[in-house]
């Protein structure tokens, strides 16, 4: 009887179980809510069911839509409920599919590894709901394997990668050696070590010493040093050591600690020295006597530190330039630096040893050319310097490390030798697979051409550097001639005398032919908007109103994107995966996960899809974020613009109170919207490094004294209404003091009055989008060029005067 009352109790209490698991079969509805009310209270913030019960059924939330349980771990993480947010994710790997299932399992993956949760992420990693390739998961399981303190077997993982992906691993030398390290260690401190450790741990720190510098070494470094120090040799510890402070840039320091290994060398040598001549001396049989003294011995460990530098004291030159010929390349170069930062005199005059020994390793030869070169000129040797440097580019046996020789060699020149600096960087560009990494120098030396308005000089640029620079760069050069020959800086001498039989036959030409370069690269929109103008083009022509959808580019997706690049140009919306997801993190009140979100799909979205979710994200109020995602649609090789893409990268926010500061000051709607963009992206509440707040970036001085002007009681700089009130009151002061000059206006605001006027005296006669080039600021360069490109563009959409025309206007050329 009682047996069978037993049974019919655990009956009913499964009953109940299991009809509270399954309300959503009862009239639609998920944990007692509908569909409908669930979203309603996403949409007022309040709380939701599952943050007020104790069972959750995983797959009755299902049944709010795709991607529900992944939605829901965001808002979990929102309520700092952590434990709820993880066993969300983990039922979204097992019930979700798709997009959802992946991006839970990366958001699993990191969660796992921030909470040290190595043995379910190994498991995770065997279900591989991320979809990674072969070669991520058996990183992932080495790491796993580490963070379960399975040091034997982590030590096989690692080695394994290496040996299976040497590609991949090659790009993370740093971080798989330091690894290892760490596995040895473990070992050591859980007494699992064989005969072999101790050899094993000091081979993994000597490769430490050769590991080429990366930001992640120094950090391993710092946490590793203490553990290892008692565990190795003396010398091999203080050249961890001496990688660590340099990796920190604590010169002076790291310099001491070489001269301190130098020491513990001598001192070991003499040591095993002696210990030889004393085992040559034993008699052949006997002990020594009862009454004889103890032998004493002292290892270099525990050799004094007065000790130390006296031995470096009776070093000279040779000595030492034999020590630095005995370390590993990476080392040798951090070794460099500290002389270059700390004693450059003493570093030079190894360095000069060094390259005068025969027969050197290319790499060897290269390292030792190239800090050669930077002591040189650290001496204020140019002419030396630019030796060794020529030489060390010559000797390069990689891109970078040839560009880096010959960017020191071209920058030493450019001050007082710009002819050579020309040579220089013809001779760089020549064979350079990165010319981008010349920008800053082509600028300088053209900058200072325009300056000294030197003809001849920005003539040779042209001739010997000009075509190799980078697009953008090079529209920027094509530009700057021609103008520069307009305004009659080039002669048609300086022409002939640069290119000699292949010089052009008239400036007209020569002035036409850049124009018509600059006019048709898209690399630069404000170079092309000024050459169309010199060239009687429209300076900008509107898009379509609407486009054809095209297909994304025939690029390999990122790993787990789940689109093979293959998908038909066009397609319905609920079609998209991705405009799916994009339309659920908005439904879902996600809004502000959506830029971030959409950014890891975007080399295989679809237009539709970006264009989607840029609406979205403006609808949101979301118009920084909804700019650049606009930008990176419009910067596609794929993309055919339409108006509705150029709304979306130039949008009008804040119409009212724009209306109403325009009102009271009198500037011109395209320019302060051009201006408020490219300040702050339309940010209201964004503050600056330097201390700028609000829309149009206001500095606190500033904002008080035009806030004084304006007899305003009160202001908040962040609130939209009145940063917009102050900022274009303040735009307008600058351009009546300027005349009602553009681009000057734009200047002062960016710089100040001040630096203005001295910009304008050194700049004096030069048409204005000469000057600009002038500037000894690249902020305020590239802020007028920014401030007046989007000037055009928001008057071209919005406005009502024509493109050249309104250009013309703002580089004070209307009639």
């Amino acid at each position: 009887m009682a047996l069978q009352q037993f049974r019919r109790v655990l009956a009913t209490a499964f009953i109940a179980i299991f009809s509270l698991s399954q309300v959503a079969c009862v009239d639609g509805k998920v944990l007692g809510l509908e569909r409908a009310e669930w979203f309603r209270r996403l949409s007022v913030g309040e709380t939701l069911p599952i943050f007020s019960v104790a069972y959750v059924d995983y797959d009755e939330l299902t049944e709010l839509g795709p991607g529900a349980l992944l939605f829901l771990s965001w808002h979990a993480e929102a309520a700092g409920e952590a434990r709820l947010r993880q066993r969300l994710l983990e039922a979204a790997t097992r019930l979700e599919s798709g997009l959802y299932r992946q991006r839970a399992g990366q958001l699993l993956e990191e969660l796992y590894l921030a909470t040290n949760q190595f043995t379910a992420l190994s498991d995770l990693y065997a279900a591989n709901p991320m979809k990674l390739p072969d070669w991520q998961l058996a990183l992932g399981q080495a790491k796993a394997l580490q963070g379960q303190a399975n040091w034997p077997a982590a030590i096989v993982a690692w080695q394994d990668f290496t040996d299976r992906w040497p590609e991949q691993a090659a790009t993370r030398s740093a971080s798989l050696l330091t690894a290892r390290v760490d596995c040895l260690l473990g070992m050591v401190a859980d007494n699992l070590t064989d005969a072999s450790w101790r050899l094993r741990l000091t081979e993994a720190a000597r490769q430490l010493t050769e590991q080429r510098a990366e930001t992640s070494l120094a950090a391993a470094l710092t946490r590793l040093l203490p553990i290892l120090e008692p565990l190795l040799p003396a010398d091999l510890s203080l050249l961890l050591a001496l990688r660590e402070a340099a990796g920190r840039r604590d010169y002076g320091p790291a310099l001491r600690l070489f001269y301190r290994y130098i020491a513990v060398r001598n001192h070991a040598s003499q040591f095993d020295q002696a210990a030889t001549a004393g085992s040559a001396a034993e008699p052949a049989t006997g002990t020594p006597g009862d009454n004889a003294a103890p032998a004493t011995e002292t290892r270099p460990e525990a050799l004094a530190v007065s000790d130390l530098f006296a031995t470096v004291h009776r070093l000279d030159q040779t000595m030492l330039a034999d020590f630095v010929r005995s370390l590993p390349f990476a080392t040798a170069a951090d070794l460099a630096r500290c002389w270059l930062f700390s004693e450059a005199a003493e570093g030079l005059n190894v360095f000069r040893l060094l390259v005068a020994q025969p027969e050197l390793p290319l790499e060897l030869a290269y390292l030792y050319h190239f800090y050669a070169g930077r002591l040189e000129s650290r001496q204020q040797r140019p002419d030396q310097a630019a030796l060794y440097l020529r030489q060390a580019a010559r000797l390069a046996g990689n891109g970078p490390d040839r560009d880096v020789a010959y960017w020191y060699l071209a920058e030493g020149q450019l001050a007082t030798r710009p002819a050579e600096t020309i040579a220089s960087l013809a001779e760089a560009l020549a064979v350079s697979d990165n010319p981008g990494y010349y920008d800053d120098l082509l600028e300088a030396l053209s900058r200072l051409a325009v300056l000294r308005r030197d003809g001849h000089l920005l003539a040779s640029l042209d001739a010997a550097a000009g075509r190799r620079a980078a697009p953008s760069q090079r529209a920027r050069l094509d530009y700057l001639l021609a103008r520069a020959a307009a305004a009659g800086l080039i002669s048609l001498s300086d022409l002939q005398a640069a290119f000699g039989e292949n010089a052009p036959a008239s400036l007209q030409r020569y002035q036409n032919a850049h124009y018509q370069l600059a006019a048709n690269q898209a690399a630069n929109p404000w170079y092309r908007l000024l050459a169309n103008l010199r060239l009687g083009r429209p300076a900008l022509v509107r898009p379509p109103e609407t486009a054809a959808a095209v297909a994304p580019p025939a690029a390999t997706p990122s790993a787990g994107s789940g689109r093979d690049g293959s998908a038909p140009a066009s397609q319905p919306v609920a079609d998209q995966p991705y405009a799916e997801f994009c339309r659920g993190l908005v439904d879902w009140q996600l809004g502000s996960r959506l830029f971030d979100e959409t950014s890891r799909f975007l080399p295989v979205m679809y237009l539709e899809e970006i264009r989607l979710a840029a609406q979205w994200l403006a609808d949101g109020g979301r118009h920084a974020e909804s700019i650049r995602l606009a930008n990176r649609l419009l910067a596609r090789s794929d993309t055919a613009a339409t108006m509705q893409d150029w709304r979306l990268a130039w949008p009008q926010p804040f119409g009212d109170a724009m209306a109403t500061a325009l009102a009271v000051s009198s500037v011109d709607r395209s320019l302060m919207y051009g201006l408020i963009r490219s300040e702050s992206l339309f940010m209201p509440a964004v503050v600056s490094m330097a201390g700028a707040v609000g829309l149009s970036q206001l500095m606190p001085a500033t904002a008080a004294e035009m806030a004084g002007r304006l007899r305003l009681a009160s202001w908040d700089s962040a609130n939209p209404a009145d940063n917009l009130l102050i900022g274009t009151a303040y735009l307008k002061r600058l351009l009546d003091n300027n005349g009602g000059a553009v681009l000057p206006a734009l200047f002062s605001y960016n710089a100040g009055p001040g630096r203005y006027r001295a910009w304008r005296t050194a700049a004096a006669g030069l048409p204005v989008d000469l000057m600009l080039e002038t500037l000894d600021y690249a902020e305020t360069r590239q802020y007028g060029r920014n401030v007046a490109t989007a000037a055009v563009y928001y008057e071209t959409l919005y406005g009502s005067v024509d493109a050249n025309d309104y250009l013309s206007w703002l580089l004070g050329e209307a009639d």
